[in-house]
């Protein structure tokens, strides 16, 4: 029987972990059922004497995210109806840092689900790890809809990530409807 974890460790607290093993500490990665880590989706940590152990656990923790990514609002608003957290942090990989849902619909152009996220209570500023907000993940992809909807809704354009960056600093130089978005935003013009 596999065993079943509930902390699950962001990239900045793993860092932290691993920074602070002696050298003989063993650092373990179990595999999917498959063997292979080619599933690999979710990060646990559970510690002992000189061992970190990660493991993958599995239900319905990570459904959420699933349903944000593929836009499935009708999903989405039922897994919310049953107490999925609004707010929780992604499980699915390290390299999410602690992403919430809204997050994961911003990204990924998910404007139907972020709205509903947002009207459930998500946290529209919510910082992962390193910092990034889900306007800086909108912005980082290009996604001008989820942008818009997230700067109407309220989110500050101002916040910076651990880099220094805020969310016009991570528009990519070739998305002219985005840096159209926020110039129009700061000379109070409408697009």
């Amino acid at each position: 029987m596999e065993p079943e974890c509930e902390l699950v460790i962001n990239v900045g607290e793993m860092r932290r972990i691993l920074a602070n093993l002696p050298d003989s500490a063993l650092v373990g990665f179990a595999t999917s059922r498959d063997g292979t880590l080619a599933s690999l989706r979710t990060v646990a940590a559970v510690s002992k004497p000189g061992l970190l152990l990660l493991l993958l656990p599995e239900g319905r923790r990570a459904r959420l995210f699933d349903v944000v990514a593929e836009n499935d609002v009708v999903a989405a608003k039922s897994l919310l109806l049953e107490g999925a957290d609004v707010n929780a942090r992604d499980p699915r990989s390290p390299l999410n840092d602690g992403a919430t849902a809204l997050t994961i619909a911003a990204e990924t152009g998910a404007v139907e689900v972020l709205r509903l996220l947002l009207a459930q209570g998500a946290d529209i500023d919510a910082r992962s790890a390193s910092g990034w907000t889900p306007l800086m993940r909108a912005c980082n992809a290009g996604q001008v809809e989820t942008a818009r909807a997230l700067l109407e809704a309220g989110a500050d354009p101002e916040l910076r990530n651990a880099e220094g960056y805020s969310a016009f600093g991570r528009i990519p130089g070739d998305c002219a409807e985005l840096l159209q978005l926020f110039e129009d935003r700061r000379t109070g013009t409408r697009s």
